[in-house]
């Protein structure tokens, strides 16, 4: 009998890194939340840059504290749950001029649908689905950082280097 769910993840993930949310961070220069994804079988480390809003959404969940009310992203797993569909995957699928771009995977019965998404909304997501999240390995670096896009990847990884350590701080919601 056909999977649909294993033949997606068997499929698309030889261009993909599967990482893991290694840390959220604040960028104490500019104030901004970082989430810092890191590759599961092995050492790189990815950082985007995301907004408050699904910052405080993430640490929620990753402190496994849980709001009087459903926070937009638990609104959406119990939406899709109640309608018989799951999150399966999430993908930081590029990065064109140091904006990341996302993908959700949705499947509902043998149907799965690729929704567009920012990452960091993916990563909320990700984590209260408890589906796995993978990276294309143009926007880890695999090619030295060179995407399509022309060294994009690698510009925001020149950004981070000129940050001294002590301008991050953990994040404090």
């Amino acid at each position: 009998m056909r999977n649909p769910q294993s033949e997606i993840r068997n499929r698309g993930e030889r261009g993909m890194v599967e990482v893991t949310l290694d840390e959220l961070l604040v960028d104490q220069t500019g104030h901004s939340p970082i989430v810092i994804l890191k590759e599961i079988r092995g050492e790189r480390k990815l950082p985007i840059w995301i907004g408050p809003a699904e910052a405080y959404a993430i640490s929620v969940e990753l402190d496994g504290r849980h709001a009087k009310r459903p926070l937009t992203h638990d609104l959406f797993v119990n939406l899709l749950t109640g309608v018989g569909a799951k999150v399966i995957k999430v993908v930081v699928s590029d990065v064109v001029e140091g904006i990341f771009y996302g993908q959700l995977f949705v499947q509902a019965g043998a149907h799965i649908a690729k929704i567009d998404a920012r990452p960091s909304d993916c990563i909320a997501l990700a984590l209260r689905a408890k589906a796995p999240i993978y990276v294309a390995k143009k926007v880890m670096g695999e090619d030295g950082g060179q995407g399509k896009e022309g060294g994009s990847a690698q510009e925001l990884r020149d950004r981070l280097r000129k940050i001294a350590p002590e301008d991050f701080g953990k994040m404090d919601l």
